[in-house]
Formats: C-alpha cells, sequence, structure tokens
C-alpha cells in the first residue's frame, strides 16, 4: 500500500507515470483506496480484492538468494538472442515484457517457447501500463503463465517469490491470479 498525496492506494495497482512529478503514481485500471486528509482523518472507500503481504504462503526469512529472473522486452524485430543469453547465464524463470495483451515477434516467441519447453516458467506481461494478459488457449497451450494485470516488474517479484515455494507452473499461475 501507498500512501503520497494524501491517497491510498494498492501495491498492485499503484505505478510510476512520470519520472519528476509529485503527483506521479498513480493507480491506471483500479484507482485509489481512500484517503488520509491532513485532519488526520483516514477514509477507505474500497479495500483490495486480493491477497496480500502477510496474508499470503510466502516467508523468505530463511531464504538466503532470492531466484534469479529477468525480463526480456519485446519490440518490433526482437529476436531470440536476449532471452537466449538470460537463460545461458543461469536464470531461474522469466517474464516477457510482451506487446499489447502479450503477444511479441515471432522470434521472440519462439524463444520463449524453447525456454517453457525446458521446464523453467515463462510469465507474460504487457509493458503497455494498463491492461491485462488473459488466461487464453495461445497461452495455456504453450506452457506459458500470464500476468493478469502486473506490470513486468511486479510480476517479476511475484515470481522470486512464487519460485520460493514452487517450481510447479500451474501454481505458479494460480499466484499470478491470486495476489
Amino acid at each position: 500500500m501507498t500512501i503520497l498525496n494524501n491517497q491510498i492506494q494498492a501495491a498492485r495497482g499503484v505505478t510510476k507515470t512520470n519520472s519528476f512529478r509529485v503527483e506521479t503514481f498513480q493507480s491506471i485500471d483500479f484507482g485509489f483506496l481512500g484517503y488520509a486528509d491532513s485532519d488526520k482523518e483516514v477514509v477507505f472507500y474500497r479495500t483490495p480484492d486480493r491477497a496480500h503481504t502477510n496474508n499470503t504462503e510466502f516467508d523468505i526469512d530463511n531464504v538466503e538468494r532470492m531466484p534469479r529472473v529477468d525480463v526480456p522486452f519485446a519490440y518490433a524485430g526482437a529476436d531470440g538472442t536476449v532471452i537466449r543469453a538470460l537463460v545461458e547465464a543461469g536464470v531461474n524463470g522469466l517474464v516477457a515484457a510482451g506487446l499489447g495483451s502479450g503477444g511479441s515477434p515471432p522470434l521472440f516467441m519462439e524463444a520463449l517457447k524453447e525456454v517453457s519447453d525446458s521446464g523453467l516458467p515463462v510469465v507474460i506481461a504487457t509493458h503497455t501500463g494498463s491492461g491485462r494478459v488473459m488466461l487464453t488457449r495461445r497461452f495455456t497451450e504453450t506452457g506459458y503463465i500470464v500476468a493478469d494485470n502486473l506490470a513486468p516488474k511486479k510480476a517479476r517479484i511475484l515470481l522470486m517469490l512464487a519460485l520460493t515455494v514452487t517450481s510447479d507452473k500451474s501454481d505458479i499461475q494460480r499466484m499470478m491470479l491470486t495476489y
């Protein structure tokens, strides 16, 4: 949760929208939760509907090193060079920052499929700034995990946490839709 400019916002939905403006933090898709006003009144209009913080299955107190998860970005003409280099470097999972609803150029997707087929989790997110990647057949049949409405950087953190508990892709998908 963040409280900035008197607005209370859920961590899942809030994002920095400007490089230097004070009012940069916004919840584009879902709006804020309430206000913390200068008269010391704190008013909530709604509560987050996703489990968070101490209501999760994650406990990193005894985790010495978080799993390595990297975020390759898709763009027009992107191929699999970066993806293969990340696998070679020993990545434990990937969050692909896809175009639009998660799709990417064919050579980029081909490399992601190789990674997924090898057993590593591949999460498909969008780098559009808002919206969600839906759990559709085009992703589930290829073994991908979708980030729902998590931005790539947030999906990365959740995948890192998930990998401290499991490597099962269906369980990781459940986590992406739960938290």
